[in-house]
């Protein structure tokens, strides 16, 4: 079956991965993802990165609880193509939160030659409840 909202509505997702853990600061089941508002085409839209909490006992997500991690920065001339997708994370061993690092992904899908990712990488320090 495909993971839903709580409510029943589909969660639409790109063809990215997902990221499925269980926190050992709470017990708590956590997908983090690129969820979009509606159907996507292949890999796109990845341009919010979310955390949502996972109910286990209907094993559905929790509809409530979808929090946006990054998502583009008008202002700053990010476009609606950039790909928010590109992380890894660990969890923090003393304070059991969670540590992302992410490196936004212009998202052209006809770069001009010679054109590369940007080589930063931001930290996320995502507190988890208790």
């Amino acid at each position: 079956e495909p993971l839903i909202y709580d409510d029943g509505s589909y969660a639409f997702s790109p063809s990215c991965l997902a990221n499925v853990f269980r926190s050992s600061k709470n017990g708590r089941f956590y997908v983090i993802t690129n969820f979009a508002d509606g159907p996507c085409v292949n890999c796109d839209p990845r341009n919010r990165l979310q955390i949502a909490e996972i109910d286990t006992d209907v094993l559905r997500i929790k509809k409530d609880t979808v929090t946006i991690i990054e998502q583009p920065d008008k202002a700053a001339g990010q476009p609606d193509t950039i790909r928010f997708s590109n992380f890894r994370w660990y969890e923090d061993r003393e304070t059991r939160d969670i540590a992302l690092y992410m490196t936004a992904c212009p998202g052209d899908p006809n770069p001009p030659p010679g054109t590369n990712v940007p080589g930063c990488a931001y930290r996320y320090d995502i507190r988890l409840p208790e």
